[in-house]
């Protein structure tokens, strides 16, 4: 992967801004990545979809060194329910007797 660094760097570095939210209303998170970017990283901003990126992330000049990378929302929550459901239900029968 090539990287957009000074030419005297020998090595590019690849750093993962990470959110826990909702990645477009995050303002401050993506202005991280952006600064990040734009000091010579090749960027990865992980996070949930919601509402639209700032202009400068939208850019294909830029996309190609800063990946926006999208979690399912409540993916582990949805395998962890299906399984303890059942457990769910019997604890709330042995408590009505």
């Amino acid at each position: 992967m090539r990287c957009h660094s000074p030419p005297s760097t020998q090595c590019c570095h690849h750093i993962a801004v990470v959110n826990l939210g909702d990645v477009r209303r995050s303002l401050h998170m993506q202005y991280h990545a952006l600064s990040l970017w734009q000091h010579g990283y090749q960027v990865s901003l992980l996070g949930y979809r919601g509402e639209k990126l700032i202009p400068v992330l939208t850019n294909r000049n830029v996309n190609h060194l800063l990946n926006v990378i999208w979690f399912q929302p409540f993916t582990l929550w949805k395998i962890l329910w299906e399984r303890l459901k059942p457990l769910y239900y019997l604890i709330r029968f042995v408590e009505l007797i």
